[in-house]
């Protein structure tokens, strides 16, 4: 899902002295993300709002994505801290995994609002962010099998990337496909 990720999994080795750095930074921009699509969830809510309310509603909606910016930066640090300091049991899972569970009520509640917004391609957007929803929930369900079928070169932890992945292909496709009005 990040650069970082594709560097410590795939090019480092745990040896390497950066290697916690990098996991560190993996699992926060995993944090992150799932924070960031609830920020961008809010946001739009928010912004549908305040274009009826006026200024005063706008700027308080602004104070709430930023600060919700400075929480999701606060995780990428937590996480490094975490892993290059001392290991912390569970600490990367409660971040990346803790924080995707708890923001996808927000994300979901916006997908069913934002299905009335836009046209045929922003409501495919949807329907494809929907799907990796479901496909990322179904991976962990999956999980004794996939280990059966394929061991370790297949598990639910590619099923889940897979579906967080197409669920910001599907946000994207649907904010691109939204009148700048509706955005």
């Amino acid at each position: 899902m990040n650069g970082s990720a594709i560097v410590a999994h795939n090019i480092m080795s745990p040896q390497d002295k950066q290697f916690p750095t990098l996991v560190g930074l993996d699992v926060g921009c995993t944090g992150a993300a799932a924070l960031c699509a609830a920020v961008a969830a809010l946001a739009s809510r928010q912004h549908q709002k305040a274009a009826t309310k006026g200024l005063r509603q706008r700027a308080a909606s602004n104070v709430a994505v930023w600060s919700l910016a400075a929480v999701a930066a606060s995780v990428i640090s937590i996480a490094v801290a975490a892993n290059t300091t001392h290991e912390v049991a569970w600490a990367n899972e409660m971040i990346y995994i803790g924080l995707a569970v708890a923001c996808t009520p927000l994300v979901a509640a916006y997908l069913a609002g934002a299905w009335r917004l836009g046209g045929a391609a922003s409501r495919w957007g949807s329907c494809l962010a929907v799907g990796g929803l479901m496909l990322g929930g179904a991976g962990v369900t999956l999980d004794p099998s996939l280990c059966r079928l394929a061991g370790s070169h297949f598990t639910h932890a590619h099923v889940l990337f897979l579906g967080c992945d197409l669920i910001y292909l599907g946000l994207l496709l649907h904010l691109v496909a939204l009148p700048p009005a509706q955005q």
